[in-house]
Formats: C-alpha cells, sequence, structure tokens
C-alpha cells in the first residue's frame, strides 16, 4: 500500500526540494532537445537533479519539463499576473510530487492497473498536496498540484470539482500534462502522434478539459512549437 508523507521517510529539506524542482524545467528543456539521440549520457548536473527529487527515471524528468514549458506558454498567453504564470510554472514541475509515495511497481507497470491499484495511483496529487501544504506561499501551487486531475464536467478527482470551481492554474495543467502524456511513451503503450493527441483535446474540451484553456493551448503552439518539435510543421485542428 502506498504511504503518505507522514508514514514514510520523506526528503529531509523539502523546501529545499521544491526549490530545487523548479530548476528542472530548465534542465528538462534541454534535455528534451537532445533527446533524438538516445545518448546514454547523463551530465552531473542531471544526476544530481535526480537525486533530489527522487525521481526513478529520466522520463519523468523530461515530462515535468515539458509539461513545465507548455503550461508556462499558455499561462503567459493568458491576461494575468505575472504570479499566475510562476504558480502554473511551479505546479507543473511539481505536479507528480505524491508519486514519490506510489510504489515502482505500479508506475512501471506494462499492463492495466487492478481496481485497488488505480486507487493507490489516484491518492498522488492529495499526497502531492500535503506536502506543499506545509510550505509557505505555496498554496496557489499546492491547489494546482492537487486538482490537476479534476473535469471540467465533475467527474474526476479528488474533489470532483467541475468548471470555475477548478482553479484555473489546475485546468491549465489538465490540458497540458494530458498533451504530454498522450504524446510519450509509456510502460504500457507507445506515444500518440501530437496531431492524434491534439484531436483528443479538441474531442473532449467542455467535458474532461476547459474548452477556453484548449483554444489557447491550440493558439500557443500555432504561434510558438515546442523546441522538441525542431521545426516540425503539424496541421492543427
Amino acid at each position: 500500500m502506498a504511504e503518505g508523507p507522514g508514514q514514510q521517510q520523506a526528503p529531509d529539506d523539502v523546501a529545499l526540494l521544491v526549490r530545487r524542482a523548479l530548476r528542472v524545467a530548465q534542465v528538462a528543456q534541454e534535455l528534451a532537445q537532445q533527446e533524438q539521440s538516445h545518448s546514454p549520457a547523463r551530465p552531473a548536473a542531471l544526476e544530481t537533479l535526480l537525486i533530489d527529487l527522487g525521481l526513478r527515471d529520466l522520463g519523468t524528468l523530461v515530462h515535468a519539463g515539458r509539461c513545465a514549458w507548455l503550461a508556462t506558454a499558455v499561462a503567459q498567453a493568458l491576461p494575468l499576473p505575472p504570479r499566475f504564470v510562476w504558480v502554473v510554472r511551479a505546479a507543473a514541475v511539481l505536479h507528480d510530487l505524491g508519486k514519490l509515495w506510489v510504489p515502482p511497481r505500479l508506475l512501471l507497470k506494462p499492463g492495466p492497473l487492478t481496481d485497488r491499484q488505480w486507487q493507490l495511483m489516484r491518492r498522488h496529487p492529495e499526497l502531492g498536496g500535503d506536502v506543499l501544504s506545509s510550505l509557505p506561499g505555496l498554496a496557489e501551487v499546492k491547489e494546482a498540484v492537487l486538482h490537476h486531475h479534476e473535469r471540467f464536467d465533475g467527474r474526476g478527482y479528488p474533489a470532483g470539482l467541475k468548471g470555475d470551481e477548478i482553479p484555473l492554474a489546475a485546468r491549465v495543467l489538465a490540458v497540458t500534462d494530458a498533451f504530454d502524456a498522450m504524446t510519450s511513451d509509456r510502460p504500457y503503450r507507445k506515444a500518440l502522434p501530437p496531431e492524434t493527441a491534439l484531436r483528443e483535446l479538441v474531442r473532449h474540451a467542455g467535458s474532461q478539459f476547459d474548452p477556453d484553456v484548449v483554444d489557447v493551448f491550440l493558439q500557443v503552439l500555432r504561434q510558438q512549437p515546442p523546441p522538441w518539435w525542431q521545426g516540425r510543421q503539424l496541421a492543427l485542428p
């Protein structure tokens, strides 16, 4: 059974964990651009980040960085103050923090999860929120991490919030996290083409995702394609 932060030895200095986690986006953006080379070498700085964050594999680190890049680009496109952009970026880097207390055998399982295993996996937003709730100045980040798996129609978790009840930062993260997850290899499936993933976002806009955030996300990709696309031109919806 997955243990919460109070039941299993957590990082000695969680505040340091968070500060160092915020460096992941810059490092992972560089890694994403180099990913096509499939180089086995890992710079010393990367090894340090992996140890600091307790991450188990390079894919998790790259996912955090890609989510941070995508979510930050969306946040910057919204008419909101710089503080919101910072909150979104921090939440994107830390959104899977709670998975430190999910057994690796579940995270890396090549097949479907059982109902019991899925219940454990679904706890990760709450576990991450519990860690962040103890840190000053991160209340908005904590709320975004806690609610990034809510659905716009109210059928998400952990609280079943819907529509504007879901913090806007969490609604941004829901879109960008889902897109990067769909376009990345997972133990149980191969990555979807970006065009297919974007069609899925559009298809579920208004049910799973905030339709306004999906629209802004598409606009961002048209104007500023992610660096790891390496100039690839896509037929966007």
